[in-house]
């Protein structure tokens, strides 16, 4: 009777063992992938005419299957992209005429200290076209590369018209506008930065 427990207990510790290596793998191999869809690439030197301001945050109102609310996009002067989700029960919306910035750097420090890792990215501009690519959390730790494209309209608006990202397309909200606030942005450091693979130069 012992020695059959014990077969048991050896047998679905093995299974187990092999379940959390295949997880792993997996993990592992996404991660790999997504990165060779990231072509919006940083620069440690910074770009020269930029179309767009840098001198506070663009809003979006998304809705998809899952979630609806802002989306709130901080761009920087060397391309870095940094991209937060603020739920509809947040107060903040794209459509007033004033926007709180003490309150939304607030609310955006608050979910970097919860989280401790960005939605970082890059964007890319040529003529009225714009791409901007974040590194977006999915499930089990694992980020994978979302893209936006869109058309600058004017350096306060932005369309964006698809949104594509590998595995959970169901995580892409509808087409949108990005309509600008001058405010204090956050501090552009994040965890990708110290990554050869994530520059340009």
């Amino acid at each position: 009777m012992a020695t059959i427990i014990h077969t048991l207990t050896y047998d679905n510790y093995m299974k187990s063992l092999i379940i959390i290596i295949i997880l792993l793998l997996g993990i592992n191999c996404g991660v790999h992938l997504e990165r060779k869809s990231f072509t919006s690439m940083p620069n440690k030197r910074s770009f020269d005419n930029i179309k767009i301001r840098l001198d506070g945050v663009y809003l979006g109102e998304v809705e998809n299957k899952t979630k609806k609310g802002i989306l709130a996009y901080f761009f920087y002067q060397n391309g870095i992209a940094l991209k937060y989700y603020l739920p509809e029960e947040s107060g903040f919306n794209s459509h007033t005429n004033m926007l709180n910035g003490e309150k939304l750097l607030d609310t955006v420090k608050q979910i970097d200290a919860l989280y401790k890792k960005k939605q970082a990215g890059g964007f890319r501009i040529e003529g009225d076209k714009i791409q901007i690519q974040v590194f977006e959390f999915v499930n089990y730790g694992n980020y994978e590369v979302c893209t936006y494209n869109g058309q600058i309209l004017n350096d306060s608006t932005i369309f964006i018209s698809t949104c594509e990202i590998k595995s959970k397309s169901n995580f892409c909200p509808n087409q949108f506008y990005l309509k600008f606030y001058q405010m204090p942005k956050p501090d552009s450091m994040n965890q990708l930065m110290n990554k050869r693979w994530y520059w340009e130069d």
